[in-house]
């Protein structure tokens, strides 16, 4: 495997990761996956990177004192209703309307770019999910497909076009609301498992846009 292939299958991977867990409540599946030899071990990977290191450290902190909860499948899936299923006053949409248009609604223009968007590059979400296209997790899922994409460039000029797509869709449909609404995550979750994600997706596309950037200059 070229590094390139590698570089791409990484960087989508964590995108698809962060968009499973914040697409709906967690099963048990998931769960167990998450407190899992595996996953502390990818945790451990990507702490190694300074910037990361923080919003890692307390998602594994976030796991550890799930595994302690009475119940924690029921507990984290009330904290995912309490965070993210609430209305705009309470809890944290997930949707990029509620966060970038004037009367903070649903179905915005950021739900009309994405629905754009995914047309735009022949990826159907009717079968993965049942929300508009402007939810966080679908964003993540489209960044992963974009990723992949990368690997059908035939010459130097595709990579690099493709690695602007990428910037581009990070500064314009993520990075142009993620700070918002990682402060309205933590302030919302008093257990702290949903805060730490949101964080440490925060932090991990910023680090992405940032690596973009440097690639394309």
């Amino acid at each position: 495997m070229d590094e390139l292939t590698q570089l791409c299958q990484t960087r989508s991977e964590i995108y698809w990761w962060l968009s499973t867990t914040l697409a709906t409540e967690l099963s048990d599946e998931q769960l167990d996956k998450y407190q899992s030899a595996e996953i502390q071990a990818f945790l451990q990977g990507l702490a190694v990177t300074p910037a990361l290191t923080a919003p890692v450290e307390k998602l594994i902190s976030a796991l550890a004192a799930a595994n302690l909860r009475n119940d924690a499948r029921l507990e984290l899936c009330a904290d995912y209703a309490q965070v993210f299923l609430g209305n705009s006053a309470s809890s944290a949409p997930p949707y990029e309307s509620v966060f970038t248009s004037a009367n903070g609604h649903l179905m915005q223009d950021a739900y009309q770019q994405m629905t754009a968007l995914l047309d735009e590059h022949n990826i159907n979400i009717n079968d993965k999910y049942s929300e508009p296209a402007d939810h966080i997790a679908i964003q993540l899922d489209f960044m992963g497909n974009l990723i992949l994409k990368t690997l059908n460039a035939e010459s130097e000029d595709a990579i690099r076009a493709s690695f602007a797509l990428q910037h581009n869709f990070l500064q314009t449909h993520l990075l142009n609301w993620l700070g918002d609404f990682e402060m309205k995550v933590k302030a919302c979750d008093k257990f702290g498992f949903y805060a730490a994600v949101v964080a440490l997706l925060f932090a991990y596309a910023q680090l992405d846009s940032d690596w973009l950037e440097t690639e394309l200059d």
